[in-house]
């Protein structure tokens, strides 16, 4: 049995047209797009979220294991040196 592991991508885009769907959809095919040319098609994610803000301790350092444990549902560890802990939470809803 073996599990296939899928690439997802989160972004932190400045435009706050990004809600919109209309806006949101055609940006993911870019970006998808973008990734596949410049890195190869098998390093395109299969899934861009958009998040308003990523995690980020107070030196601006973005937390990648604590955006990875809240995708996958994990303990994500201490968050005592996030700036910007509630960022965890939104990425648990993109998630879902």
């Amino acid at each position: 049995d073996t599990e296939q592991a899928r690439i997802s991508a989160t972004s932190s885009p400045e435009e706050p047209a990004i809600a919109d769907e209309g806006v949101r959809v055609p940006l993911e095919a870019e970006l998808k797009a973008l990734v596949a040319k410049d890195m190869g098609k098998p390093l395109a994610p299969s899934k861009i979220h958009f998040v308003s803000a990523l995690p980020k301790t107070r030196n601006a350092k973005v937390m990648r294991r604590v955006i990875r444990a809240a995708y996958l549902g994990e303990d994500p560890g201490d968050l005592s040196a996030l700036e910007n802990p509630n960022a965890v939470d939104e990425i648990k809803q993109t998630a879902i």
